[in-house]
């Protein structure tokens, strides 16, 4: 976006100071990513995770389907402002100023997926199993860089 202000100022000063503005952005909005529910066995047992006993440890969480679950939501804003300076008829220097995420808002990247914490008792015959819920269950564990500046001159010819 051109910004208009000061085209038409009276003093050539202003006018090389104020005038020849521009700003542009970008604005987005995602969703969380989908995360599956995982149990982890609280004993050194391989058993503790295989719920339907056919040796493949880490069987999906009962009750809940694949990816059931979204991670945290990540809105972002990039802005870029730029002041161009005509030297002559060929030649044109050019001021950038850029921030990416302007609101330093946490861009999570993945989420603690471990739902349960499981405990098997029991023979074969009459096996029991002992889901607990992790309290650290969706907790964000890693992000992208926080707000980040950069400056930068271009000079056409």
């Amino acid at each position: 976006w051109d910004l208009p202000y000061f085209r038409s100022a009276a003093s050539s000063a202003v006018r090389h100071a104020f005038a020849g503005w521009s700003l542009s952005g970008i604005a987005s909005v995602g969703s969380g990513r989908p995360v599956g529910a995982e149990v982890n066995g609280l004993t050194s047992s391989t058993t503790d995770t295989d719920f339907n006993e056919d040796n493949v440890l880490f069987d999906r969480v009962p009750f809940f389907g694949r990816n059931t679950f979204t991670g945290p939501d990540r809105p972002n804003l990039d802005l870029s402002l730029r002041k161009s300076f005509q030297l002559d008829e060929k030649r044109k220097l050019e001021f950038i100023a850029q921030a990416f995420n302007v609101f330093n808002h946490p861009l999570f990247t993945t989420v603690v997926n471990t739902a349960f914490d499981a405990r098997r008792s029991g023979g074969t015959a009459t096996r029991v199993f002992t889901l607990t819920p992790r309290a650290d269950f969706l907790r964000p564990t890693a992000a992208l860089r926080g707000r980040d500046l950069q400056f930068g001159l271009k000079f056409n010819y």
